[in-house]
């Protein structure tokens, strides 16, 4: 997995993700897509099809995890990896299959009613667990916001908060109105596996230049992801696969 360096790996990385039909592509169907924050792109990046098989999703955790080393994380100190519920769950459990991190806990937290997230379900964090957040997109970095508070919150009946020490996302949005995730949560390390294109990135609705333009709007859930690049036989095939 390493002969590609870096920059190499990023570019194979996309090519899978690519191939396995989870990015839908609106420059070339001539529409755009609200996204589950409610704001809106030409790109819609859809994982599950990636996810389906075991050595995509090791793939990609490795990558993840190159970042990792790449940001000086004292990886073997992590203790538990938690994520949101459903997707971060593939890319946890693939991470959990390297040395480094085979030791951790998987920790999960879901979605309450109130829009917040819980953590439940037996799970617990104690007061010496060096906890490490992921997620599978970050775009507004809400869900991730909203994962922490929920590590605290679980914590907070024990008389603890939870020891967060970073948090990292396979594919980081193109969002130039957001704070930058850095910025957002200083005291934490971040890392991203991946950086969407400037062609993939999002606008608030009153703002979205393609709502202007009355470019065909898919709602959130109406999407259905498609094939749109390299055929999967032919990426299976390729350079690209094989030198990983």
């Amino acid at each position: 997995m390493e002969r590609l360096g870096i920059n190499g790996l990023e570019r194979a990385r996309w090519a899978t993700i690519r191939a396995s039909g989870a990015i839908l592509d609106g420059w070339n169907l001539d529409e755009h897509y609200e996204l589950a924050s409610g704001l809106h792109s030409r790109v819609f990046y859809q994982l599950n099809p990636v996810w389906t098989r075991l050595e995509h999703r090791r793939r990609m955790a490795h990558l993840l995890l190159m970042k990792m080393r790449s940001a000086g994380i004292h990886i073997r100190k992590i203790s538990v990896l938690l994520g949101p519920a459903m997707g971060a769950v593939p890319l946890i459990y693939a991470l959990q299959s390297f040395a480094e991190l085979s030791k951790t806990r998987a920790v999960f937290a879901e979605h309450a009613n109130d829009g917040a997230y819980v953590i439940g379900g037996g799970y617990r964090i104690g007061p010496d667990d060096q906890v490490f957040v992921v997620d599978d997109i970050g775009t507004t970095f809400g869900t991730i916001r909203k994962t922490i508070d929920a590590a605290h919150q679980a914590c907070k009946p024990h008389g603890w908060e939870a020891l967060v020490i970073g948090f990292g996302v396979l594919i980081e949005r193109a969002c130039p109105d957001r704070i930058a995730p850095g910025i957002l949560a200083p005291a934490l390390k971040y890392v991203c596996g991946l950086k969407s294109p400037a062609n993939a990135r999002v606008y608030m609705s009153s703002q979205c230049p393609d709502c202007a333009s009355l470019v065909k709007l898919v709602p959130h859930k109406a999407k259905d992801t498609k094939n749109l690049e390299l055929p999967f036989q032919e990426y299976l095939s390729s350079d690209l696969y094989h030198k990983e």
